[in-house]
């Protein structure tokens, strides 16, 4: 298909979130939109960091800090010359 969105993330940051501030659950999974543009195939994602910044909490901004790494390195993996 032309767009796909995937949910992505880890049962153990979804507790850690919740401790952090129940009302940023809805903001978990994160997700990944898969899109055809252009003839290419592209990557968007909203990093965790901005997801979590509105709620001005100091806990979600460390763990939005540590879920862009995790993120960063996923990312990292997709090969730009491989994409459909």
């Amino acid at each position: 298909p032309a767009d796909q969105v995937l949910e992505v993330f880890r049962p153990d940051y979804a507790v850690k979130v919740w401790a952090a501030d129940k009302t940023a659950g809805i903001d978990i999974p994160l997700r990944i939109h898969l899109y055809e543009a252009d003839g290419r195939t592209w990557v968007a994602h909203r990093p965790a960091s901005t997801v979590f910044q509105p709620y001005a909490n100091p806990a979600l901004d460390a763990l939005g800090g540590e879920l862009d790494t995790l993120f960063n390195r996923l990312l990292a993996t997709l090969d730009p010359w491989k994409l459909p």
